[in-house]
């Protein structure tokens, strides 16, 4: 079948969560029931019962274990931005489209006559672009819903995809970028040269390039260009050999990428040029194989890895320390794609032993307790009237470990208890200046009225001292001091350390840490006091980044709403 050519789905067997369609609380192990479908897309359920055929914390397995081939494997997922499509790229010149949630495979494309390798939805789910090279240099647009051709555009790309007004289309190819208009398949814009084309930004604005530069001249590099101008952003260096995957993070931020020659992840720091780490940091936390595939989540705090190894792993950023291991496929795993919630993980393997696509309860793996993915410990609902002060204590205190798992594990706890954690958290955070502030504050406030210049002299000293650690506690208190009969000394230095610049204190790296997955438990618990807290961290937190961090959580809540 070629042009206009998508097949309905024919037999396939299915494993998917009981409660698909709905979020998984994080304290429930995934509960799967066995679908299997005929040609008539008829169900017959199995015994509601957990499915051992599926891993721990996967809610469904896509497609069937072994085929005679292994050129039926996924080499690339995409998922719409409504969460219900998920798209399947087969090694082959075959496209798949599943219904997401009922875990059913919707329609084929097979029009392509050449292997595919550009996947995207537009921004409103509605169509899908394919795109292909070689003997079949062409862009295909889909009703995603049905699979009918909607277009044809000439010429062919190796990546495709919609700008976030959903009208353009970007693509690339060895012989540049170009951008069309999505409704009309006209040109708008033609950039000629460039190398390779490795990636875009979900934002649309950013396309890394590889170029294969000599060894004298630093080796491969990355180029980043910009989209709709053509001009050079970066030069990204260090790598070893040729890059094989390479991601961009959604605030377009950081660049992720890695070669053929080590199982090593290398990340650069896009704000500060130069800056070149790798993961995993320390010794067993990182894959045994090549990582074929990488995928940063929607909220750029993640990083996930797909390798040879047969394993998905999932990174914080802020520590370059290893968070989770999914472990579930049988052959290579070769392509990673989040869902726009950030809650679930798709991964796609390739090989005679596995041709599947798990999809994953990331979420419920990454804050689970410890141990509760790898060795299969229940995970329970933690008790509110059973977290007494000790075991608030003892959370706070590991929200700043070293090791994600044991702070995630807590985090879990806090927000699996939201009318608990979040009154917690806040007199964690402010309750020790605000317990001194009325002693301490008042007296210097009085001894700006003193008879002695030297104690006078003192107080303003101190009191702007203090201001920089409690800032808000002592602007209350000098504002409402204002208000009382002063002497006009006395007002005069208030109204002087009212308008002195605060100073941006010096944070611990551990407390900044623990500030970053503050954040993050206020942003899954989500209700009005946790947004009160972070619109304080967004415009007053001592560390940037909680506070870069908590303005992103606002937004994103914002379209929740």
């Amino acid at each position: 079948m070629r042009q206009g050519a998508a097949r309905p789905a024919g037999p396939t067997a299915v494993a998917l969560d009981g409660m698909v369609g709905r979020l998984i609380p994080l304290w429930l192990a995934a509960c799967v029931t066995l679908l299997a479908f005929g040609s008539g897309g008829s169900a017959a359920r199995a015994e509601e019962k957990p499915d051992s055929s599926l891993p721990r914390w996967a809610v469904q397995r896509l497609g069937q274990l072994g085929h005679d081939t292994p050129l039926q494997g996924v080499e690339r997922l995409a998922v719409s931005p409504d969460g219900r499509l998920l798209a399947t790229r087969c090694e082959n010149q075959v496209v798949y489209v599943w219904d997401l949630p009922a875990g059913k495979r919707l329609y084929l494309i097979d029009a392509h006559r050449d292997r595919v390798l550009g996947l995207a939805f537009s921004p409103d789910s509605r169509t899908l672009a394919t795109s292909s090279i070689g003997s079949d240099p062409a862009i295909r647009l889909w009703d995603a819903a049905n699979g009918k051709a909607v277009r044809t555009i000439d010429g062919g790309a190796s990546i495709v995809q919609f700008l976030p007004d959903g009208q353009r289309l970007l693509s690339a190819d060895r012989g540049g970028m170009q951008v069309y208009d999505a409704n009309s398949g006209g040109k708008i814009k033609s950039r000629h040269g460039g190398s390779t084309p490795l990636a875009t930004s979900r934002s649309g604005e950013l396309i890394a390039f590889w170029y294969p530069t000599s060894a004298s001249s630093g080796g491969p590099s990355i180029d980043l260009r910009r989209t709709l101008t053509g001009l050079d952003r970066q030069r990204l260096r260090g790598l070893p050999a040729a890059p094989l995957a390479v991601a961009i993070s959604p605030d377009d931020d950081r660049v992720a990428a890695t070669t053929e020659r080590e199982p090593v992840v290398h990340l650069w720091d896009l704000r500060h040029p130069g800056v070149h780490t790798t993961l995993p940091g320390l010794p067993g936390e990182g894959h045994t194989s090549i990582i074929q595939a990488l995928a940063f989540s929607p909220d750029g705090r993640h990083l996930a890895t797909a390798s040879w190894d047969t394993t998905v792993r999932v990174w914080e950023l802020a520590s370059g320390r290893l968070i989770v291991t999914l472990a579930g496929h049988k052959d290579h795993v070769c392509a990673l794609a989040y869902t726009a919630d950030g809650r679930r993980l798709a991964s796609g393997a390739v090989g005679q032993a596995d041709s599947t696509t798990l999809v994953w309860d990331v979420v419920g793996a990454m804050f689970a307790p410890a141990g509760a993915v790898e060795m299969g410990v229940p995970v329970v609902k933690p008790d509110a009237a059973k977290l007494d002060a000790a075991s608030l204590d003892r959370l706070w205190k590991n929200l700043a470990d070293s090791d994600p798992r044991t702070a995630y594990a807590a985090i879990g706890t806090l927000i699996a208890v939201p009318k608990v954690a979040v009154p917690y958290l806040v007199s964690q955070i402010h309750g020790t200046p605000q317990a001194m502030a009325p002693e301490v504050l008042l007296k210097l406030i009085q001894q700006l009225d003193d008879d002695e210049f030297a104690v006078r002299e003192a107080a303003q000293r101190r009191l702007l001292e203090l201001r920089d650690e409690l800032r808000e506690p002592a602007d209350r208190l000098l504002k409402q001091a204002l208000e009382r009969g002063l002497s006009p000394e006395a007002r005069f230095r208030i109204e002087k350390i009212l308008a002195a610049p605060l100073k941006k204190t010096q944070v611990n790296p551990v407390d900044a840490l623990r500030g970053r997955r503050l954040v993050l438990a206020l942003e899954m618990i989500g209700d009005e006091a946790a947004r009160k807290q972070l619109t304080e961290f967004a415009g007053d937190a001592a560390d940037a980044e909680s506070a870069r961090d908590a303005t992103a959580a606002l937004a994103r809540l914002g379209r929740k709403i």
